[in-house]
């Protein structure tokens, strides 16, 4: 069977890393000059930006049937002056890294070419370009690091990037508030990460990936020093520091409120921010994933954590009127089901939904301006909730059963035939719980709404076909990501939390039940929701005040 070699390695990693110095090369140019040559600098940045795409994408595929090796190749490192394995110049290719190249790559470039139009005629969009170039070469770097360091270095310089880019439109303060607001949450996370890294590099003597991974896990199991380092806490504290990091970079309570506040910038902005940058807090501990199973109380406080951020960020986005900030808030809660997946120890689940999420908030941004468009051609439809007060409740409950009894059905059969053992897997029931349960609702709606025998059949075969889609494009993701070292059960073993958890989504699950029929209470819990429960305001006010942000 054709497959290279180990000894491919730097020609491989040569090919991705040109695109990433042509990004970094272009955005040293001044603001000044981008904006007298705007026309032919957009044009570089999007055709590199492509470049990218298509070579992340054959390596991803190459990799998948396995023609493509997995390894890391130092180009310089600066043992000179610095310690021995502190720092390198290195990067890696493997499953995770290509999938997240490729992605941010196509996004990258789907949105440069939405800017061509969205920004024609305005005086600067040679700057905005340049901080494009910037940002999107930062995140690059970031996914194919080698060495933790500069993955970190890579970290900041994506914030610092995407800072410029918030306030393209210098005159809106609001806009300037909300970068200030988010420079401030970044910097905690910055912080963090550093720590982490340090405290890291004191326990095994280096920071890169390929011997932090070896010295971390064995093939049966944790080596002698991670034994060590678990026992003297050390190891719970580098992944509470981890955890911080993904927390303040994806919007999680209470560290969510910069990104519903950030309606000022360019909409390509908005989708390069949603669909790209807020998933590096989740991508971080997918990367350090051999490492972060050293700290299952980390994993466990994220989990609540997330699941807490997916609720009640789902609940406030029901509740508002402007499209982007409901957009916004559907994506602290994504990430918030995301950490979820993280903290359960399914770190291939996370990924997928990392790379799902990424494509659709693209798209939904992207389309905002056809919002109107799209009400104007629902004039006249009759779809109604199903708990609408003209149906009978009983209607409404039975329909539902239904429609859970179709999706479990289809999940349960999906399963089967592909030979996905769920109880091996890392948070499989839980998640499981969770897709039934999204998939049931829809289900229900498409049944009572149309009420026939022909909308039946097609909404059971559609459930079908997205259990088999979801556990099929799990599979591969599984697959590519998968790291032999690494064993890991299901990491939340106490029962309150996981009752929590579930709880938790069975009560989204009941919302529109309230909506349909809504108690006395709901109109004051709605005025509430839609305010954010006050929680950003309050964590805003009090970031302002301490650090000078009003201005």
């Amino acid at each position: 069977m054709f497959g290279l070699t180990s000894d491919w390695l730097p020609s491989l990693t040569f090919l991705l890393a040109v695109p990433m110095i042509g990004l970094f090369g272009l955005s040293f140019a001044s603001s000044g000059w981008a904006d007298r040559h705007a026309g032919w600098y957009r044009a570089s940045v999007t055709h590199l930006l492509l470049v990218q795409f298509l070579v992340s994408a054959v390596m991803t595929i190459g990799l998948g049937v396995g023609w493509v090796p997995i390894g890391s190749v130092l180009y310089w490192s600066p043992t000179t002056f610095l310690p021995e394995g502190l720092f390198s110049l290195s990067l890696r290719i493997d499953g995770t890294s290509l999938l997240m190249l490729t992605l941010v790559s196509f996004v990258g470039w789907v949105t440069g070419r939405f800017a061509f139009r969205y920004l024609d005629g305005e005086p600067h969009q040679g700057r905005y370009f340049r901080f494009v170039s910037w940002t999107i070469g930062a995140v690059c770097v970031m996914a194919t690091s080698g060495n933790l360091l500069m993955l970190s270095i890579a970290w900041v310089a994506t914030s610092l990037g995407l800072h410029q880019l918030l306030v393209h439109y210098q005159d809106r303060a609001p806009a300037r508030r909300a970068a200030r607001l988010k420079f401030v949450i970044s910097r905690i996370g910055d912080v963090a990460l550093f720590a982490g890294c340090g405290l890291l590099y004191r326990l095994f003597g280096t920071l890169e990936l390929n011997e932090l991974f070896v010295l971390a896990m064995t093939p049966s199991g944790p080596s002698q020093i991670a034994i060590a380092s678990v026992e003297s806490g050390e190891m719970g504290w580098v992944g509470f520091l981890f955890v911080l990091t993904a927390m303040t970079k994806s919007a999680q309570l209470p560290f969510h409120s910069w990104l519903p506040q950030t309606m000022e910038t360019p909409t390509p902005v908005s989708a390069l921010m949603h669909a790209g940058v807020v998933n590096a807090g989740g991508y971080l501990l997918i990367r350090t994933s051999p490492l972060m199973m050293l700290a299952p109380e980390a994993l466990q406080l994220l989990a609540i954590v997330g699941a807490a951020t997916a609720v009640f960020a789902s609940l406030v986005m029901l509740t508002q009127t402007n499209v982007k900030k409901s957009l916004a808030y559907s994506t602290v809660a994504q990430m918030g089901f995301m950490m979820l997946q993280c903290g359960l120890g399914a770190f291939a689940a996370a990924m997928l939904h990392l790379l799902a999420h990424s494509l659709y908030k693209a798209n939904a941004f992207l389309r905002t301006g056809s919002v109107l468009n799209d009400r104007r051609s629902m004039v006249g439809a009759t779809w109604k909730s199903l708990f609408d007060p003209d149906r009978s409740l009983v209607t409404g409950w039975a329909t539902l059963s239904l429609g859970i009894l179709i999706a479990a059905s289809g999940y349960a059969l999906s399963i089967t035939v592909l030979g996905l053992n769920v109880s091996e897997k890392p948070g499989g029931f839980v998640l499981g719980y969770v897709l039934c349960l999204a998939l049931s609702y829809w289900v229900a709606n498409v049944i009572v709404n149309i009420g026939t025998w022909a909308a039946f059949g097609m909404a059971s075969l559609s459930a079908v076909t997205l259990s088999f889609v979801y556990v099929a494009s799990f599979v591969v993701v599984d697959a590519m990501i998968a790291d032999p070292l690494v064993k890991t059960p299901l990491l939340i073993t106490n029962t309150w939390a996981i009752t929590l958890i579930a709880f938790g989504f069975a009560f989204l699950f009941v919302i529109p039940v309230l909506i349909g029929r809504p108690p006395r209470w709901a109109a004051a819990f709605y005025v509430h929701a839609t305010h954010g429960f006050y929680v950003d305001a309050i964590e805003a006010r009090m970031l302002r005040r301490v650090f000078n942000l009003n201005s």
